[in-house]
């Protein structure tokens, strides 16, 4: 709407006869909703835009902080199983004691006969 339509009603309208006034009035009432609903709906453009520029430099942010994140972090896909072997055996002490010692007894067993000859012949 425009004020162009309230001032033809009111060359056309009568500003004596009731009806006329109040065809009058709802003109001009629609016409200051539609103007403010026009001022709302430019503020909230900017708004959005404003808040679109903000996500678009986190999510660039996000994104650097990610690619240093890759490129500095010493767990990586290559070694993923073995670090939590690791942690798995750090977080549980006794159990890592006892899987070395399985271990050297395991060695020990299969290279027991050429440990005893290595050191006979050293001795």
């Amino acid at each position: 709407m425009s004020t162009g339509i309230v001032k033809t009603l009111k060359l056309m309208c009568d500003e004596g006869n009731p009806q006329d006034k109040k065809l009058l009035l709802l003109a001009e009432l629609v016409d200051t909703k539609y103007s403010e609903m026009a001022k709302n709906q430019e503020e909230m453009k900017q708004s959005i835009k404003a808040t679109d520029e903000k996500l678009d430099k986190i999510l660039d942010l996000f994104e650097e902080q990610q690619k240093v994140h890759r490129a500095t972090c010493p767990i990586n896909e290559a070694n993923r199983e073995g670090f939590a072997l690791l942690s798995v055996l750090l977080s549980h002490p006794k159990l890592a004691v006892f899987v070395l010692l399985g271990v050297l007894a395991l060695l020990l067993g299969v290279y027991s006969k050429d440990l005893i000859n290595w050191l006979k012949f050293v001795l």
